[in-house]
């Protein structure tokens, strides 16, 4: 789905830019500080989880393997 279609996306992408703006990205404990601090006017939060986990490059996933209740789909609006 393009970001086009979520509306909290572009709530939050100036936010974010603003927060990361001018800083030097030098570590992923920066970059999570710099969007744990990030907030709408409104009191829209940014939520981070850092994984550290190692995947795997270049394997190919059939479509009728993934578990799709993992995800949370936003509906379209």
């Amino acid at each position: 789905m393009a970001a086009a279609n979520r509306p909290i996306e572009h709530r939050l992408f100036p936010h974010i830019h603003n927060a990361m703006k001018g800083v030097v990205l030098s570590d992923y404990n920066l970059v999570k500080e710099l969007l744990d601090k990030t907030k709408t006017d409104t009191g829209l939060k940014v939520v981070v989880r850092l994984t550290t986990k190692k995947y795997p490059i270049g394997i190919k996933t059939i479509k009728s393997e993934i578990d799709l209740t993992e995800f949370n789909f936003i509906p379209n609006s």
